[in-house]
């Protein structure tokens, strides 16, 4: 497990599939109260519990169904979102 943050000593379950991490960003952004008739969420940082780029994969699937428009749904723009990382390369 990763020892730079608390949540690393949990030790790794298992890596999110994009679906699920557009999920979370979208059950997040649907809680918030709206602003002009748009979410007030604007911004989408990966970071936190699991290294982004152990699962680079689903992360990039994710970003680029968060920042691709669709009818009826309001997308990030992509200088809205950053991936932190501890510094994996």
């Amino acid at each position: 497990g990763c020892d730079f943050c608390y949540t690393g000593l949990m030790g790794l379950r298992k890596n999110l599939t994009a679906a699920q991490i557009v999920e979370q960003v979208l059950t997040v952004r649907r809680s918030l109260p709206m602003s002009a008739g748009h979410p007030q969420a604007t911004n989408v940082v990966f970071m936190g519990m699991g290294e982004p780029f152990h699962n680079l994969d689903e992360v990039v699937k994710a970003i680029n169904i968060l920042t691709t428009p669709g009818p009826n749904t309001r997308h990030f723009a992509p200088d809205r979102i950053t991936v932190s990382t501890v510094g994996l390369v």
